[in-house]
């Protein structure tokens, strides 16, 4: 779950934690970014290198909880498909099974 700020520190926060976390027996990833209330392109590229990640594993990341404000930063970026932005947790965890991910 990330909280605060998405901006160059608080992305290599979320870096260090969720990277670790990926590997050949957990390919996938579901991220919760309800507490989120600021994204900036540091925060942006973060997102784009954990699902990069996940490909390479054969998985996937499905974000969930965008608040408005970081909504409209995916909307303008035209990241939402890309990034499998989804509303609910349980949205998220379906997009990822309708992926194949595991």
């Amino acid at each position: 779950n990330a909280a605060g700020r998405l901006d160059v520190h608080g992305a290599t926060h979320l870096w260090e934690v969720a990277s670790v976390r990926l590997g050949p027996g957990s390919p996938s990833m579901l991220l919760d970014l309800s507490g989120v209330d600021y994204i900036s392109s540091a925060g942006v590229s973060t997102l784009v290198r954990l699902l990069s990640r996940c490909r390479q594993l054969d998985g996937s990341l499905a974000i969930f909880g965008c608040g408005p404000r970081v909504r409209l930063v995916m909307e303008v970026l035209m990241l939402e498909a890309v990034l499998n932005i989804c509303d609910t947790a349980a949205a998220a965890r379906q997009r990822l099974r309708d992926l194949g991910a595991h």
